[in-house]
């Protein structure tokens, strides 16, 4: 998605493994590597994802109490969001998606008997068009679809994340992680944060993205701690790569 103008160029993973600190010595290890990803610093999710979870604490705590679909829906609007797709919406539940400035959320509402007993307000990992356009500035009309449901992605996508999560494990160098994830079946699209202590990387499988957050030792160069996350912030070619897999 891009929630901020970025200006970045695909590389070879040859030439972004040489760029990661620490990484000049294996550059043999993605020298046959058919991936791309672009670089940069402005899709960091470690770098904003304090904001957007003190944002969605936030309207959460707004949103609870107030009774009726109406009234949810003047709530966002007056705090200034736009709802810009309704997800499995029936008698019982109701999904939204939001956006306000460069955060997009999930907002489910329970029903019963047509009041809302219980709101919750979460990160909003399957975005439908209308929402991607949001988080450009436009304003948009509000879509009707399952197809964006986090709901519904929700269990495959965490049972795929705890196994590579547990077959990520520390003690290696940056480019043998970029190695074992192609060797995943998974793309890497986009290398943020750069830094000599931490690296950060993108990748994409199937319609499901993930973000990669490798901790270093200095002295080494090698993950101290691995974790596999959400990818709430995505790079303009991780988004590419999604949309040509139908994501």
């Amino acid at each position: 998605m891009q929630r901020s103008v970025k200006h970045t160029t695909s590389i070879a993973l040859t030439t972004l493994a040489l760029a990661c600190a620490g990484l000049a010595h294996a550059a043999s290890d993605a020298k046959n590597s058919q991936a791309s990803a672009s670089a940069g610093t402005s899709s960091s999710d470690r770098a904003m994802a304090t904001t957007a979870q003190a944002e969605r604490e936030q309207l959460e705590k707004a949103l609870t109490g107030v009774k009726t679909v109406t009234g949810i829906s003047a709530k966002l609007s007056q705090m200034g969001y736009q709802i810009t797709a309704i997800n499995d919406a029936d008698k019982n539940s109701m999904e939204y998606e939001v956006v306000k400035g460069p955060h997009s959320h999930e907002v489910t509402l329970d029903l019963s008997g047509g009041q809302v007993t219980d709101v919750s307000v979460a990160a909003n990992l399957w975005r439908a068009d209308s929402t991607k356009l949001a988080l450009e500035g436009k304003k948009v009309q509000a879509i009707k679809s399952s197809d964006f449901s986090d709901r519904r992605f929700m269990p495959a996508w965490n049972a795929e994340k705890q196994a590579l999560q547990k077959s990520m494990t520390p003690g290696k160098a940056p480019a043998d992680y970029l190695s074992q994830l192609q060797g995943l079946g998974y793309t890497v699209t986009s290398v943020n944060d750069r830094e000599k202590d931490y690296v950060e990387v993108e990748i994409v499988k199937g319609h499901n993205s993930y973000e990669v957050q490798l901790d270093l030792n200095t002295k080494t160069g090698k993950a101290e701690k691995v974790d596999v996350t959400n990818n709430l912030w995505e790079s303009d070619a991780t988004e590419a790569a999604l949309k040509r897999r139908g994501g």
